[in-house]
């Protein structure tokens, strides 16, 4: 039995093998690898907030609890949720960002099952408006799905 949160730490564990020599310009002007977090950001001073980018974010979103004959499997949707810092004037973040949202759907549409855990429906994904210059933004909405509690009575 595999729980939730054990789910979303092995998927971030994936998320940095994938990106692991991905760089982007950092909002320091430098280049920078993705930082992944669960849930959400880190809390930061208002100074602070240009020190994340890039990042990701991992966001369960829901879930669904199903009984198959011999065992149980929850459907868990999840959102990545992407955001880049590129100061330049041609508004190129944008491909930036969907340059990542390729790599995502690549390596779970080639790849769809990693440790115990296997990708399914479609993957549905977005990008941000531009109105947030210098940042940009995007996401890609995946299920899947995770083994989890199995009846133990004699009348299943």
């Amino acid at each position: 039995m595999i729980t939730i949160r054990e789910f979303q730490d092995d998927l971030k564990n994936e998320l940095e093998k994938l990106f692991k020599n991905f760089r982007l310009t950092g909002s320091d002007g430098k280049p920078a690898k993705f930082s992944i977090y669960k849930n959400d950001t880190p809390m930061l001073m208002a100074n602070d907030e240009d020190a994340l980018a890039p990042y990701i974010v991992i966001r369960l979103d829901s879930g669904k609890h199903r009984e198959e004959t011999d065992r149980g499997v929850q459907d868990i949707k999840v959102l990545i949720l992407i955001c880049i810092f590129n100061d330049d004037e041609n508004y190129v973040g944008t491909d930036d960002v969907l340059i990542t949202i390729q790599r995502v759907i690549e390596e779970f549409t080639v790849n769809p099952t990693f440790n115990k855990y296997y990708r399914i429906g479609d993957v549905d994904w977005t990008v941000g408006d531009t109105e947030t210059f210098p940042y940009f933004f995007g996401g890609v909405e995946l299920t899947f799905a995770v083994p989890s509690y199995t009846r133990e009575d004699d009348y299943c």
